[in-house]
């Protein structure tokens, strides 16, 4: 975590406590296969997550995203296989 303080009211993450807002650094880095498959790995300062993104369809912006979340905050060391969450989005774009 970088840059940590209550400026402008805090993270607003939790309606029951007030959470110090923190500036972190986000990146990710992807491997575009074709216009239907990429594969990532990202970093948001709360988790490292690696995945797959598939697009079914040319015709229709839908795009799904399977992916597994291998550390988190609590630690930021690679959870052992049965602690690791897994991901799905769906998303559509307009």
């Amino acid at each position: 975590k970088g840059l940590c303080g209550d400026l402008l009211g805090g993270a607003g993450t939790n309606t029951n406590t007030q959470n110090r807002l923190c500036w972190a650094p986000i990146f990710s880095f992807a491997k575009v296969f074709n216009e239907s498959f990429s594969s990532f790995i990202e970093y948001n300062s709360h988790s490292l997550i690696l995945g797959s993104s598939y697009a079914p369809s040319q015709e229709i912006p839908m795009r799904g995203t399977f992916a597994i979340k291998l550390a988190d905050e609590d630690n930021y060391e690679i959870n052992s296989f049965s602690e690791m969450t897994w991901v799905f989005r769906l998303s559509l774009g307009f």
